[in-house]
């Protein structure tokens, strides 16, 4: 690292920092041997859960890295915080302009929000069983069953006045990909039916 020190921990046998950015817990850890121009992987929810993509990464020289926003369902006041994270990686750390956003399951919700207001700053998507559309889960309104208190939650993180008005907001991920599409990230997307 370079002139901005995090406290030092450990992760998989890989050096991790962890620091406060605001209110939000920030975690970054380190390869060891780093490829040239700090490229990184942003994690955007449940670090450490299914980490065999980071290892990998980390593995092949890449950083790793995750902001702890709550569980919020990528509303507005989130991405303004993704947008604080970004701005320091890169005028603090130095780190490369196009990281690569990792969303497992409603950390899509995160990574397609935040990359649809923000194209030119992402190199890939690279999404697990994502969440893509907030009606469907924890909504409930698509096939599957939902989640009564997420939806209760997320209704209150974006701050909408009813559910009506969120069932049409037109800026969920499903809705507002158009910018991605646009700007020609690459998408790779796992999961099942």
């Amino acid at each position: 690292m370079t002139t901005q020190p995090f406290p030092l921990n450990t992760y998989h046998d890989y050096t991790r920092y962890d620091f406060q950015l605001g209110n939000n817990a920030a975690i970054v850890v380190e390869p060891k041997h780093p490829v040239p121009g700090r490229r990184w992987i942003w994690r955007a929810e449940f670090f450490d859960a299914f980490p065999a993509l980071d290892l990998a990464m980390l593995e092949r020289g890449w950083w790793v890295t995750y902001l702890n926003v709550g569980n919020t369902f990528g509303c507005p006041s989130a991405m303004k915080r993704f947008d604080a994270f970004y701005a320091d990686m890169m005028r603090k750390y130095g780190f490369y302009r196009k990281p690569v956003l990792e969303g497992l399951s409603r950390g899509g919700l995160y990574v397609y929000n935040w990359a649809a207001s923000n194209a030119d700053k992402v190199g890939l998507i690279v999404a697990d069983n994502p969440v893509c559309d907030f009606k469907s889960w924890p909504g409930g309104k698509g096939k599957g069953p939902g989640s009564s208190s997420d939806w209760a939650s997320l209704l209150k993180c974006y701050e909408f006045a009813s559910e009506a008005e969120a069932l049409c907001w037109p800026r969920n991920p499903i809705d507002n990909v158009a910018p991605i599409v646009k700007a020609g990230i690459p998408l790779g997307h796992l999961g099942v039916d």
